[in-house]
């Protein structure tokens, strides 16, 4: 189990910065998220933060796997477009 997490890990890694290397942030970012919200939720339903009944919990769980990363890379679509916007436009005057 742990040797799987580790090389999971690796390859998430290598795939990571192999990504920002080419400038290319908002895959990777996109699918951390996901998994963090994942995680988050998970845990307030372990640790019983907020009493959720067993399938509103599986729904949380795979709303979050598909919305979070979708959303997520879609913000930060738009902020990259912004900045390239802006930077044109200041190189421009």
């Amino acid at each position: 189990m742990a040797g799987g997490a580790v090389l999971f890990g690796t390859v998430a890694t290598l795939l990571g910065i192999g990504f920002v290397y080419g400038n290319e942030f908002k895959l990777p970012t996109s699918i951390v998220s996901g998994i963090l919200i994942r995680a988050l939720v998970h845990l307030a339903y372990v640790l019983e933060f907020v009493y959720l009944p067993r399938e509103v919990y599986e729904t949380a769980l795979r709303l979050s796997i598909l919305l979070v990363p979708v959303l997520t890379w879609c913000i930060l679509w738009g902020v990259e477009w912004y900045w390239n916007v802006s930077f044109s436009q200041r190189m421009g005057q």
